[in-house]
């Protein structure tokens, strides 16, 4: 079987990630970072970023792929 190509996380990869994720939608960063949502999801995940109380409590937190209804 043939592994897609995957480009590497950059610092300034991480650092866009760690500035964006606690706030805006997942699908917003991931289009900002040029990723797959699973991609942001698994960053986050392994640097122990989530997302803050008050973008939780908003409606832009609607649904598991960050996206609006």
């Amino acid at each position: 079987p043939r592994r897609s190509a995957r480009r590497a996380w950059t610092r300034e990869d991480i650092a866009t990630l760690q500035a964006l994720y606690s706030h805006r939608t997942t699908a917003e960063v991931a289009r900002r970072l040029g990723r797959a949502i699973s991609a942001i999801y698994r960053q986050a995940q392994l640097h122990g970023l989530r997302k803050s109380a008050a973008f939780l409590a908003s409606p832009l937190s609607s649904g598991i792929t960050g996206t609006t209804l």
